[in-house]
């Protein structure tokens, strides 16, 4: 399967029937599939409020917001401040024109460009992992600068495979490998 733009796999080695282990495996890709839908910058999908909804909706107003998500989030606030700063979901308008960057220099390799400066410089003013307000009592997220966007490849991918993993262990299932583009559990 492909979920977060690579290749997501599962092994088992125990001695479950070919039927239980597909029964597994498809449990996991479902709850894996509910979390890319939810960690996705770039899509909407109906019914569900995900990062590219908060994104949209920088400035606005909060959004309200599934409970793995915002779990998800707290988390990725977490590790901001265990890092020293290091890791920042928070760091979206500049790592979309670093994005837009490497799209225009794989589809006009004669025209590759780096981003410019400036425009990086603008965009880092953007990146206060304080201006994400995260409400657990009402179930919201907001993005408070409207110029803010979030970004959580860095974070959430291998947050996920730890969720798919717990839900293994929660059932007892101690023989399988989760692979999600070498996030592995």
């Amino acid at each position: 399967y492909e979920y977060f733009d690579t290749v997501s796999t599962v092994y088992s080695y125990g001695k479950e029937s070919e039927k239980d282990f597909n029964k597994t495996a498809d449990t996991l890709f479902s709850i894996l599939s509910d979390y890319h839908k939810l960690f996705d910058i770039y899509y909407e999908y109906d019914g569900i409020n995900n990062i590219a909804t908060i994104n949209k909706n920088a400035g606005k107003s909060p959004i309200k917001a599934d409970n793995r998500l915002i779990d998800a989030l707290l988390y990725a606030k977490q590790m901001y401040y265990t890092t020293n700063r290091a890791v920042n979901v928070a760091m979206g308008s500049v790592l979309k024109l670093w994005h837009n960057a490497r799209e225009n220099g794989l589809s006009n390799p004669m025209e590759a460009t780096l981003p410019d400066w400036d425009l990086l410089m603008q965009a880092s003013a953007h990146t206060n992992i304080e201006h994400l307000v995260i409400d657990q009592e009402n179930s919201t997220v907001w993005l408070v600068d409207k110029d803010m966007s979030l970004d959580v490849g860095a974070v959430l991918k291998g947050y996920a495979v730890e969720m798919l993993g717990r839900y293994l262990e929660e059932n007892g299932l101690t023989s399988y490998v989760i692979n999600v583009g070498g996030n592995i559990k």
